[in-house]
């Protein structure tokens, strides 16, 4: 067994064919869990089963496909990897990247790649003598100084913090509290209109006046995209979080599993901790 990160787990779900899903069951205890629409419940149910043995999914995954490279930083996306320790430093650390300079990129794709060598020819110095680096950067490209990015890795948060109990118990209090804010606030309108299209809280989405001026209600877009995004923010979202956790914790709080079924999705081995002939 081998071990991925939150983030890709959350990506082979993300890339399930859902409309060849056929799965049932409640999401938690049986709750009435309304505020997510059919599409939201099947995606969670996926990431339950998945959690619970991932050869029940078989048939439905889509291969992980790498997005278009758009020359933006120096290091482009890597294929996602598993790992054989869970300890890996590569499972655990943030990935850091410089952005290729505007300056180079308006030369075109050939000029990004020339400048992508570079750098990978001259990492080590950048860590050893900065100053003898960007002077090397000015002289060759022009460029001045190079802006850093740093993302934190999702790791696989081995939860030993709380015991499924107090997951349970925290669940049904947000669920109960999601569900008197809907019945007793005065949003009830709104929110019985959006509850499952919470996304129109976004500022670029646009609210349906025709179903706004036929429910009778009088208020802004921008009133209405508040209301949403309080409830997504204090409810919603942290119940599809705790959910998630829930299933790792019960199922596979390690985020164990088989090699041959990721590779399968288009996941290699970690050149850091594994190799075909360690597995």
């Amino acid at each position: 067994m081998v071990y991925i990160t939150n983030h890709n787990a959350d990506l082979i779900i993300e890339n399930i064919d859902i409309s060849k899903l056929n799965l049932e069951g409640s999401l938690f205890k049986n709750r009435n869990l309304f505020i997510f629409s059919k599409r939201e419940v099947k995606r969670l149910l996926a990431y339950k089963s998945f959690m619970a043995n991932s050869k029940d999914l078989v048939g439905v995954y889509k291969k992980i496909e790498m997005p278009t490279d758009k020359y933006e930083y120096l290091t482009y996306y890597n294929k996602p990897a598993y790992h054989s320790k869970a300890d890996c430093s590569l499972l655990n650390s943030a990935f850091i990247t410089y952005k290729i300079p505007e300056k180079i990129r308006q030369k075109g794709e050939e000029s990004c790649k020339i400048f992508r060598l570079w750098f990978k020819k001259n990492r080590e110095l950048l860590q050893e003598d900065e100053k003898t680096f960007y002077a090397l950067l000015k002289s060759k490209f022009g460029v001045d100084e190079l802006e850093k990015q740093s993302l934190e890795n999702s790791g696989i948060q081995v939860f030993t913090d709380l015991t499924l109990e107090q997951i349970e118990q925290q669940l049904d209090k947000l669920i109960n509290e999601a569900n008197d804010y809907f019945f007793n606030s005065n949003h009830k309108p709104v929110l019985s209109l959006f509850l499952r299209r919470l996304y129109l809280a976004n500022p670029t989405s646009i609210i349906p006046k025709e179903e706004i001026e036929k429910a009778g209600i009088k208020m802004t877009d921008v009133e209405i995209k508040k209301i949403l995004a309080e409830f997504r923010d204090k409810y919603k979202n942290p119940i599809t979080r705790l959910l998630k956790y829930y299933y790792r914790t019960k199922y596979n709080p390690e985020l164990k599993y088989n090699e041959n079924i990721l590779e399968q999705l288009g996941f290699v081995p970690c050149k850091e901790c594994c190799s075909k002939r360690q597995l």
